[in-house]
């Protein structure tokens, strides 16, 4: 796989993630998100697992699915084509947001505990 391919790859995963964060941040069930970001790009969901990666079958993001998913996410043409500093890390929104649930998890009762688990498995 060439590092044009990895990057591509890796910058879609990194919209996934902010995808989910938001999503799971207000509220919703991690249950379908994949579906529902599949669908916002204009793809199937088989196709997303593809060009995601990290099962068997791996697909490169041709230059024409590249930018069909800058534009459904209205991105500017050629987003996808940067590399990042590191993708894997996370934004400081993201740290906040894990710093505010550990404080609130610590401090909720164990009903609590249990409904927000529930939610995070796709109740």
């Amino acid at each position: 796989m060439s590092e044009f391919a990895t990057v591509r790859r890796e910058n879609l995963r990194a919209l996934f993630r902010q995808f989910q964060l938001k999503r799971v941040g207000s509220g919703e069930a991690a249950r379908g998100l994949e579906g529902e970001f599949a669908a916002s790009i204009d793809v199937a969901l088989s196709t997303l697992s593809v060009i995601k990666g990290g099962g068997k079958t791996v697909r490169n993001i041709g230059d024409k699915l590249a930018r069909q998913i800058e534009h459904r996410l209205g991105l500017p043409v050629g987003w996808l084509d940067v590399e990042r500093e590191d993708p894997e890390q996370p934004s400081a929104l993201e740290e906040r947001f894990v710093e505010a649930a550990r404080i609130w998890y610590r401090t909720a009762s164990s009903k609590e505990r249990r409904e927000l688990l529930h939610r995070f498995r796709g109740g």
